[in-house]
């Protein structure tokens, strides 16, 4: 079984809080997609593939008519690569790239986030 990414190397500023700086936040839901993902993961707990996911994000960016094979496969390969990662190394979320799933957890964020769809 392959062992998710919630890599991330501890800090000065770990010892003191478990919630992100105010840049770190900032740096972490700058990306639309970022706060796509943690507006669809709330509340649930158990893992979510990442296709389904990429496909409840492309509904939402290209409403349901948008949504062709090759519109969720590039948001697939963009969260896969770039946003989950970076999500687990935040504490955000756990991934698990080999499985290509991902678990919310509770989240060290401080936020209410309220997305606009």
């Amino acid at each position: 079984m392959s062992e998710s990414t919630h890599h991330r190397p501890p800090t000065d500023t770990d010892a003191e809080s478990d919630s992100l700086s105010e840049r770190e936040y900032h740096h972490l839901l700058a990306p639309r997609r970022r706060r796509m993902t943690l507006d669809l993961l709330a509340g649930r707990q158990e893992p979510v593939s990442l296709e389904p996911l990429a496909s409840a994000i492309a509904a939402r960016e290209c409403g349901l008519d948008g949504r062709d094979e090759k519109t969720v496969e590039t948001i697939a390969i963009s969260l896969h690569h770039v946003h989950l990662p970076a999500m687990a190394n935040a504490g955000a979320v756990d991934y698990d790239p080999e499985a290509k799933r991902v678990t919310p957890r509770p989240c060290l964020l401080e936020y209410d986030l309220q997305f606009q769809r």
